[in-house]
């Protein structure tokens, strides 16, 4: 599995989200093929983050810590300091 994290520098937001083929998911998210959800809010996403080779509950657990902090610094930080993602990725080992 893969957490990604998306960010709009239009709207300065991010979205976090996992899945098991980024590419299949981008092509979903640029085709607003989910138009009715958070994603379709911008249309200048861009990959600010991707965790890859993740068990299936790491990756949930990972997604859910995160979107539970909602922090602009976090996602930011996350990017700048790669010891944080081993950090985390270690606190929800299976």
């Amino acid at each position: 599995m893969t957490i990604y994290i998306l960010y709009s520098p239009k709207k300065d937001i991010f979205y976090i989200g996992n899945c098991e083929d980024l590419k299949v998911r981008m092509t979903l998210h640029q085709s607003h093929a989910c138009s009715r959800k958070f994603i379709s809010l911008a249309n200048d996403w861009q990959i600010h983050l991707k965790i890859e080779h993740l068990g299936f509950h790491q990756a949930g657990h990972i997604e859910h810590h995160l979107r539970r902090m909602k922090s602009h610094k976090l996602m930011t930080d996350l990017a700048r300091y790669p010891e944080m993602v081993k950090r985390l990725c270690r606190k929800y080992q299976e």
